[in-house]
């Protein structure tokens, strides 16, 4: 099993609360209780990335975004204090913007509790069909990559992704058993039925439809400019984990892309590129640059 450590440093996805201790990009070592280990690409797609997925996503940095994804979630204005699951500074930023101003309709619940639980799942599912697949290219229909494309329901692959499926949850339970909880377990039961192939991959081309369509830190707007069409700004840091399309570059910048739209003025109080400052530090801790791009800058509250 992967040790797990308590640490306060705090700034970067990889070590949010708890560090995942790997001593390099070790998927093969990724198991669950009963030491089954994850089905890493045991089936092919015709078309192949220039590198695989493993080999582009570090696995130490990959665990601790579904460890910081369980942090990042969306809570309405109304719930008090007392009653609060946030532990993140910015999504209690983001939290106050949906107070509605007077006389301006209130958003839907289902915005909230529902997004939170359909986004860790797909995110998990997700995760599940790229290990078995072990490839990193940014396929963007809403059919399942050939040879697939008429068999997605192919029991080979079902049969692998849900054993990945398995195995996440185990850890994502293991690292913050009351989060998961929450939104992970399927009316009082570990696990949900696994989506076909041609399901996930219409789920993940929605995301980068929404990416499209700009990136919303903010409330405002949601209702009346049709900003639920868009892509949340935390689910953005997570998803770069798991597709191409989502990936940014190192220090990179995100002010000069055409194709980054935000939508609201406060993005960079919640993401930024990593500059030199942040890959000197992240190389200190790891001994090597990161591969994604993309820091979350919110602050662990107590």
């Amino acid at each position: 099993m992967l040790q797990l450590v308590s640490t306060n440093w705090y700034a970067l996805p990889h070590t949010y609360f708890v560090q995942i201790v790997l001593s390099d990009n070790e998927w093969d070592q990724v198991r669950d209780t009963n030491d089954h280990r994850l089905c890493i690409g045991v089936l092919p797609f015709h078309k192949q990335g220039t590198q695989t997925f493993t080999a582009a996503n570090n696995c130490r940095d990959v665990l601790s975004a579904l460890q910081l994804m369980l942090h990042l979630q969306l809570e309405p204005y109304n719930i008090d204090a007392d009653n609060s699951k946030l532990t993140d500074s910015l999504m209690l930023l983001l939290k106050e913007t949906s107070r509605p101003p007077p006389g301006r309709q209130s958003i839907n619940v289902n915005s909230f509790g529902k997004v939170n639980k359909s986004f860790c799942r797909f995110v998990i599912d997700f995760l599940s069909v790229q290990l078995v697949f072990d490839n990193w290219f940014p396929f963007r229909s809403q059919a399942a990559p050939a040879p697939y494309t008429r068999d997605v329901n192919n029991t080979s692959a079902m049969t692998a992704v849900a054993h990945n499926q398995r195995i996440l949850i185990e850890l994502v339970q293991q690292m913050e058993p009351f989060r998961a909880h929450n939104v992970l377990l399927n009316r009082g039961e570990s696990g949900w039925p696994v989506p076909n192939l041609k399901q996930l991959y219409s789920q993940v081309n929605t995301y980068v439809v929404r990416f499209r369509k700009g990136i919303i830190s903010s409330w405002i707007g949601y209702n009346e400019e049709k900003q639920s069409e868009c892509l949340w700004i935390h689910h953005w840091v997570i998803l770069q984990f798991l597709h191409p399309t989502f990936h940014v570059p190192l220090r990179y910048d995100l002010q000069d892309d055409p194709n980054i739209l935000f939508k609201h003025p406060n993005w960079e109080q919640f993401v930024k590129a990593f500059d030199e400052n942040a890959v000197q530090h992240y190389q200190g801790q790891h001994g090597e640059v990161p591969s994604f791009g993309l820091l979350w800058l919110g602050k662990k509250m107590a």
